[in-house]
This record gives structure tokens, sequence and C-alpha cells, in this order.
């Protein structure tokens, strides 16, 4: 499939909580709003939680932006996407 227009990538190997932080400002900035039940884009800050990137984050994008879901990738990993502890 092509894709014309913009390239999100968002890349950080292990993030510090300031990168979390931004990140979680850029699904905001991409649309995505607080998700009660979320990791990155949880209504409040929580250093335990939030380590990455999660599916629930990247399907909100992923709807408001009109992105095939099927398409990206988000981390996974106890607590996250079923607990496989591997990235897809």
């Amino acid at each position: 499939m092509r894709l014309e227009g913009w390239a999100y990538v968002l890349a950080v190997a292990h993030p510090s909580s300031r990168a979390l932080r931004a990140l979680h400002e850029v699904g905001h900035v991409l649309a995505a709003g607080h998700d009660p039940h979320g990791h990155l884009m949880a209504a409040v800050y929580d250093r335990n939680n939030g380590h990455c990137i999660d599916r629930a984050a990247v399907a909100m994008v992923a709807s408001v932006q009109r992105l095939p879901l099927n398409q990206l990738n988000w981390c996974v990993g106890p607590g996250l996407d079923g607990g496989r502890a591997s990235y897809r």
C-alpha cells in the first residue's frame, strides 16, 4: 500500500519520564485524548505505567488520523496487549 502525505515515526529505546511526557503531548497534537484505561495517554502521569507507546494510544491516533491500525506498530508486554512480552 502506498501512503501519501506525512509519516509519523516516534521511537525511543528506553524513554525517560521526560520523553514519555513529551510522547504523551505528541499524542494530543495528533488528536488523541486521555484514556482512563490507557498507559501512555492516561490523564495522570504514573512513572510505573506507560513505559512505551501502547496499542490504545496508537488506536486513538489511527482512528482520528484515518490510518490503518494493522499497519502500525506499538509495544506489547506485561499489562499491554494481552501480556505478550515482545515488540510488534
